[in-house]
């Protein structure tokens, strides 16, 4: 019987990657770096920002601070999150209440920094189905290293 579900958010409870490709695509073209969506797919999803930050330091050569590099990045994910919100994935909101109405624990477990990623489930009122939640500025490393989870 299964007791609880773990969710990770970007790209299973919200369609958000394409968002942080834009912005990934807007800081590197600042440098001349044509940034593709192949690229993306191959070098960032589930990485905390300042890890792909300091990747892209290294892979491009860049002379960047760290800290304004990602500043740059929340300024912009900012700006199309005004601009066009962030759609939930087809399906969620009827799955999520599936799992309370079997009475199953749901945990996000998430890259993401929480001021984010609450506001966008407090966006669609689904911060109440989740009974824990772990965040990306809780651990060190992101969810690919499982830390998270």
């Amino acid at each position: 019987m299964i007791k609880g579900v773990i969710f990770d958010f970007d790209g299973v409870i919200v369609d958000s990657e394409y968002i942080s490709y834009e912005c990934y695509r807007d800081f590197l073209k600042t440098y001349n770096i044509i940034f593709t969506k192949e690229d993306y797919i191959k070098y960032c999803p589930g990485k905390q920002l300042i890890t792909t930050m300091n990747f892209f330091k290294e892979f491009y050569d860049l002379d960047i601070d760290i800290d304004q590099a990602c500043q740059y990045f929340r300024n912009r994910e900012q700006y199309y999150l005004d601009k066009d919100g962030v759609p939930l994935k087809k399906g969620v909101k009827e799955l999520l209440d599936y799992l309370v109405s079997k009475k199953i624990a749901i945990c996000l477990a998430t890259s993401s920094v929480e001021k984010r990623a609450i506001t966008i489930l407090d966006n669609y009122q689904l911060t109440k189905y989740f009974d824990a939640f772990v965040f990306g500025d809780e651990v060190k490393r992101g969810n690919h290293f499982q830390m998270c989870f």
